[in-house]
């Protein structure tokens, strides 16, 4: 350690610095769990009743199901084999015989059929019932198809390019196969209303045809002819899902040797639009569809078996989806399910790994049910924590500045006191004081000023990756972007180093999906970055600048007031002039000063919420934060305002300290 509290290296020392993209600490690190041999497929399901999510793998060349009980926080139990017929390739949960207890079934793709396993109700499966399909089933999915209270099974068999329906009796027996023809080799079926009738349809995975089949659902357990949408090459999966806010169901498909995921859009009554490629890294095995990081839009996760990865999309709630983030799975990753499987409100993941013959469980960062939290600067009276009514105080000391990085608080205190990491307690990382610090994914960028420079923290020490003293520095997905002032201009730092993008000297630069907006000043007004280069949007010089979901809200000042830019279009909301905006999940909240107080603007139009003016704001994840000055005090708002104190904050941050 050098006298300034920053770690010292010697010259056989090195640090590598790992740079991910936006979302990459969302998970924690994988955990193994043995199966039986090549796993195929995984599902989730609370077999033993307890209230926690179980596990249940189909282990092709070991001919069994491998169940993993779950303990409720993430954890499971040792594997239970159960034998399940030859060459089981897929498995799926549901109450057959309605005892309220869930039963399994396998696609035995060795020998054409599947196989059902009653469950006894305490985690343990009876015998199989075999029960004949198609040539070579690779799947089986689950719905009530006529409507009468049973669930049915749907089968696609790969040799025979057909889907097999076997209606259910209700009493954990199934009527014979009758099979719909659909495209080349018929290897994934999915199930949901695609029509809007209320009736399940199908949607078919075609690994040789290159495309995927929609039979539409008559309501009584048959389906009409097949009609084929072209996606990319060679689909072995498909979901369906609601991906953009329009109600209607979208289909989205895994193409493995394109290296891409299809979407393609509903029209409403069981139509789509063409297909849109995203990339999702190498031949990508099965998709699974989940709202993983909270937004309140669907993601999408795939299984990349060539290169031992889970990569999810981010979806922005409209259709379109962020940049692939990819997370280490173990062997042969090829079958992925989602599920809260430690009982904390998030979506967490659990991959089949067929040649590593195990189950990887990859845990969300994200705790959900627990309280919003906020971390408050009372200047004399110090820095506290509420959550959920309750107020902690964390030190006495006053902070100059606080920055929420992944599940920790960073807590600048000043010369001699120096920066400070929180969670449960406090650790020093450095005397240095910085002038500004930011979260970049896994790591935090701070900016000691001139000659110290910009550094990089991370749980393995610091990292110097510049001595020039920015203006100001933004995280920009998987790349960091500084402005360093005059003729040094814009630049951007990722694995590569260090790259100019501009000489100009912006006023402010915000990251705004996978574009940077940047306020040049004056005539000069705001532009957009993107990997192709600059693209002017307007003259006009922005006074603030707020990312709003898919949207860039802008003040322009006076009389011009606040627009917001959804590509190529500017739309204006008002001609006030706010003293400050705050993105609030689908809101924006809006202080417009004196007696015009704070509104909230939604797709349909403002809502005033209260006639005082507030000094500061801060978005929470249910709540509004609003400091309304002394006296006044700090409220929350959701949809009514509460007051939880009368101190007057000097700084808030929204944090999740769990």
């Amino acid at each position: 350690m050098t006298d300034d509290g920053i770690p010292a290296l010697d010259d056989s020392e090195s640090i590598t610095i790992t740079v991910e993209a936006v979302g990459s600490s969302l998970f924690y690190p994988k955990v193994d769990y043995p199966t039986g041999y090549k796993p195929l497929s995984v599902a989730i399901g609370d077999l033993d009743g307890d209230g926690a999510l179980d596990l249940v793998a189909a282990s092709t060349s070991s001919d069994s199901v491998s169940v993993l009980l779950g303990n409720g926080d993430g954890t499971f139990q040792s594997t239970v084999n159960y034998g399940a017929g030859y060459k089981p390739y897929s498995v799926a949960i549901g109450d057959f015989d309605g005892g309220g207890v869930l039963d399994l079934v396998v696609a035995n793709s060795g020998v054409d059929l599947v196989s059902v396993l009653l469950g006894n109700g305490d985690g343990s499966f009876q015998n199989p019932v075999t029960y004949g399909a198609g040539n070579s089933p690779y799947m089986v999915a689950i719905g009530d198809f006529d409507g009468g209270g049973a669930l049915d099974l749907a089968v696609p068999n790969v040799a025979s390019n057909n889907v097999s329906v076997l209606l259910g009796n209700g009493d954990g027996t199934f009527q014979s196969a009758v099979n719909y023809e659909a495209g080349l080799d018929t290897a994934w079926v999915a199930i949901g209303n695609l029509d809007g009738n209320g009736a399940p349809d199908l949607a078919v995975a075609n690994k040789a045809s290159d495309d995927v089949s929609v039979l539409l659902g008559n309501g009584d357990g048959t389906f009409q002819s097949a009609t084929n949408y072209g996606v990319g090459d060679r689909p072995y999966s498909v979901a369906i899902a609601g991906l953009d806010d329009d109600s209607v169901m979208d289909l989205v498909v895994g193409n493995r040797d394109s290296d891409t995921v299809s979407v393609l859009l509903g029209n409403g009554g069981g139509t789509f639009k063409s297909a849109v490629n995203y990339g999702v890294g190498e031949s990508p095995y099965s998709v699974e569809t989940g709202d993983l990081d909270g937004d309140g839009a669907l993601d999408l996760v795939v299984a990349n078996a060539p290169v031992d990865l889970v990569s999810v999309l981010f979806g922005i709630g409209d259709g379109t989806f962020q940049s692939v983030v990819s997370y280490g799975a173990a062997d042969g990753p090829i079958s992925v399910a989602t599920g809260d499987l430690d009982r904390n409100g998030a979506l967490d993941l659990a991959v089949a790994n067929g040649s590593d013959h195990s189950v990887s469980v990859l845990i969300n960062k994200r705790n959900p049910l627990r309280g919003d939290e906020i971390a408050v600067d009372f200047d004399s009276k110090a820095l506290w924590h509420f959550d959920a009514a309750v107020w902690a105080k964390l030190t006495s000391w006053d902070p100059e500045k606080l920055v929420r990085w992944e599940n920790e608080l960073a807590a600048d205190f000043g010369v001699g006191k120096g920066l400070w990491l929180y969670k449960t307690s406090w650790t020093k990382i450095t005397n240095w004081d910085p002038e500004d610090m930011v979260a970049w994914g896994g790591m935090l960028a701070v900016d000691f000023g001139a000659g110290r420079g910009i550094w990089l923290h991370e749980t393995g020490g610091w990292t110097k990756i510049t001595s020039w003293d920015p203006e100001g520095i933004v995280a920009w997905g998987d790349k960091l972007a500084a402005d360093f002032g005059s003729d040094r201009g814009t630049w951007l730092y990722g694995t590569s180093g260090w790259t100019k993008i501009t000489s100009w000297d912006p006023e402010g630069i915000v990251a705004w999906g996978d574009k940077l907006a940047a306020d040049f000043g004056g005539s000069r007004g705001l532009w957009l970055y993107e990997t192709s280069g600059w693209t002017k949007v307007t003259s006009w010089d922005p006074e603030r600048m707020v990312v709003w979901g898919n949207k860039l809200a802008v003040d322009f000042g006076g009389t011009r007031g606040i627009w917001f830019y959804d590509s190529p279009d500017w739309v204006k909301i008002t001609s006030w002039d706010p003293e400050d905006m705050v993105a609030w999940g689908n809101k924006l909240a809006v202080g417009f000063g004196g007696s015009r107080g704070i509104w909230l603007y939604e797709t349909s139009g403002w809502t005033k919420i209260t006639s005082w003016d507030p000094e500061k704001m801060e978005a929470m994840a249910n709540h509004l934060a609003a400091d309304f000055g002394s006296g006044r005090g700090l409220w929350l708002y959701e949809s009514s305002w509460a007051k939880i104190s009368s101190w007057d904050p000097e700084e808030m941050e929204s944090v999740d300290l769990y």
